[in-house]
Formats: C-alpha cells, sequence, structure tokens
C-alpha cells in the first residue's frame, strides 16, 4: 500500500513541477533599475504608479513620438499603442475601458493622475503593459510598467504617477507632457491538458490514502 500511495504521491508532484504555461510574455531586456542607472542617469525609481516603481526605462531620446490616434511606440520591449497625452487627447478607451489624464503641465514632480471608467466590453478587470514617456526639451525618456491590474470592484477609478526625475547633472528640469502607450498584458493561462493530468493524479492520491488507511 505504501507504494501505492508513494507513487501517486509522485505522480502529482511530477504534474505540478512540469505544468507549462502559455500566454506568458517573454522577458523584456533590461535597460537600468533603481540600483543600476542607464548612462542617461535614468532610474526605475524616476517615475512610480501607485508607489511601485517601474519594470525598466530607458532612454533619454532626441524627438518625439508619434502622439497622433492609431500610433504605435516600439522598442525591444515590444508594440505599445497610443493611448492618452496630457495637452492633446487627455481621453482614450482600451479593452471597453475609458482612461483619462490629468496632468500638470510645465512641473517638474508631483502626482498626475489617470482615471478609468467601464464603458464597453470586455471591461473591467483589465490587466495591462503601459510605457510612460516623460518629454522635456527637445528629448524624452520611456518608463515600462508590466501587469497593471484594474479590478471591478467598482466601474471606475483613479491613481496617480509620481514623478521623481532628475537629470546627470542632479535637476529636476520642467516637463512639457506625460503620454502613455499600452498593450493587453499577456497573463499565464495553464494548459488543459496539465490541469487534467493534475486533477488525475490528485484523485489518484487520495484513493491511495483510503486504501492505506483501511489496511
Amino acid at each position: 500500500m505504501n507504494r501505492i500511495l508513494l507513487t501517486t504521491s509522485f505522480l502529482a508532484s511530477a504534474v505540478l513541477a512540469g505544468m507549462s504555461f502559455v500566454g506568458a510574455a517573454s522577458a523584456a531586456p533590461t535597460y537600468c533599475s533603481a540600483s543600476d542607472p542607464n548612462p542617461d542617469g535614468l532610474s526605475t525609481s524616476d517615475m512610480t504608479w501607485e508607489g511601485g516603481t517601474a519594470s525598466d526605462c530607458y532612454g533619454v531620446v532626441s524627438g518625439n513620438p508619434d502622439y497622433n490616434a492609431g500610433a504605435i511606440f516600439s522598442n525591444d520591449w515590444g508594440i505599445f499603442d497610443y493611448l492618452v497625452k496630457d495637452g492633446g487627447n487627455t481621453t482614450g478607451t482600451v479593452g471597453g475601458v475609458q482612461f483619462t489624464l490629468d496632468a500638470d503641465l510645465n512641473t517638474d514632480s508631483g502626482n498626475w493622475g489617470l482615471s478609468w471608467t467601464e464603458v464597453g466590453s470586455p471591461g473591467l478587470p483589465i490587466t495591462l503593459d503601459f510605457v510612460a514617456i516623460l518629454k522635456g526639451s527637445d528629448r524624452y525618456a520611456s518608463y515600462l510598467f508590466e501587469g497593471i491590474t484594474f479590478s471591478n470592484a467598482d466601474t471606475s477609478g483613479s491613481g496617480s504617477f509620481d514623478i521623481n526625475f532628475t537629470n546627470n547633472g542632479g535637476q529636476t528640469p520642467d516637463l512639457s507632457h506625460l503620454s502613455l502607450f499600452v498593450r493587453m498584458a499577456e497573463v499565464p493561462v495553464p494548459e488543459p491538458g496539465s490541469l487534467a493530468l493534475l486533477g488525475l493524479g490528485l484523485i489518484g492520491l487520495r484513493f491511495a490514502r483510503q486504501r492505506s488507511k483501511a489496511a
């Protein structure tokens, strides 16, 4: 009986250990971090969303991204669609959720608000990846925020980006605008076959334990 129990336990453990997931995004290359800023002095702590630092950052880049409706932002992080820009199209919609950006123009720091409202389908909850772009003078920096979930506890809500950017000289420049590009985040989903095997393993484990007790 012990042999049956051990064999079934091994089956369940093996399925758990070997369970594969589909839809998981591949790891993006890392350009900077809070402990290892990039050559231009950027750090993931330059910008936070609801107190959480960015996943990565990139820049400083000369010029301007395309802010027209339907524009995309593309780099080694992947492809993102234009959503909103302060001082321009401050409202944009993705996945049935409308986002509105409220940023303080020509300021060098502070909380810049983002509010959202469910307006269609599929609606909330929704999990998104953002690229937030800070523009100052003739250059801009990009900050990646991955896997941000907006829950369905309410049909609307609000949050804030906190800006703490300083340049190589330790100065805080005036920021001319903030813009957001977005994509649907890829949420890991267990493969159906793995779940079925796990279920069979657990059922076998249960019966093996019952037989062991009966003996």
